[in-house]
């Protein structure tokens, strides 16, 4: 069986209109996560799938908010895990 996660912000400042979870609660869950799964890419998914019994969970980023590189992956890093961020490009000039 395959799990996957999706998140969308993380941080410790609130917004009204997209309020992330909060960095400490982020890091609870990858702990979860990773310790009850084997964490890949979603792009290197098939390769895994074929080639492993282990359960396997998938961890992904919608819409690539600066904070998803600000606060999550530091907290990726530590865990050694890799997830999937998907950007709406046509919003990357809007943030420099």
């Amino acid at each position: 069986m395959i799990r996957n996660f999706l998140f969308h912000r993380v941080g410790p400042d609130n917004d009204k209109l997209w309020p992330p979870m909060k960095t400490e609660l982020f890091e609870k869950c990858i702990s979860y996560i990773t310790g009850r799964y084997k964490v890949v890419k979603i792009e290197g998914l098939p390769d895994y799938k074929k080639n492993t019994k282990e359960n396997l969970a998938t961890i992904s980023f919608d819409d690539g908010f600066k904070d998803n590189f600000q606060y999550a992956v530091p907290i990726l890093e530590k865990y050694h895990v890799k997830a999937s961020f998907y950007v709406v490009t046509g919003c990357i000039d809007l943030y420099r």
